[in-house]
């Protein structure tokens, strides 16, 4: 009778130990800007609405999301402008790519899949300057 009251004071006590933990983090998904020669200097502005702390990455949870890329030209005479990328399906623990390429003669910027596939694109041309 007493071992077994010592088993379940001890017992209580390991679930009150696990009830202090913090919730775990969930697996997130990365957001990277390739670093590929091209016409303008590419920045995460935002995700979501939020500004991003690392200009070059992100993390986000998986899910649709909205990332806003602002292009600088390389010369500070022209000012600098934003387009918006989007994708519903982010998975956790993949690596997604954003870059600037060409596409059919014309600068697009583009946001790669885990497995190279293109998720989304936009034509430079439709960059929205600030103001």
């Amino acid at each position: 009778m007493k071992k077994t009251i010592i088993a379940t004071f001890a017992g209580l006590g390991w679930l009150s130990a696990c009830s202090v933990l913090p919730p775990a983090q969930p697996p997130l998904a990365t957001l990277k800007l390739y670093p590929v020669p091209s016409a303008h200097v590419l920045t995460l502005a935002e995700v979501d609405g939020a500004g991003t702390s690392d200009g070059d990455q992100a993390q986000v949870i998986p899910g649709a999301h909205r990332i806003a890329v602002s292009l600088r030209p390389p010369t500070a005479d022209r000012p600098a402008c934003t387009l918006a990328l989007q994708y519903a399906n982010f998975e956790a623990g993949q690596v997604y790519g954003i870059f600037e390429g060409d596409w059919n003669g014309a600068p697009t910027l583009f946001l790669k899949g885990a497995r190279g596939e293109i998720l989304d694109s936009r034509k430079v041309a439709q960059c929205a300057l600030p103001g």
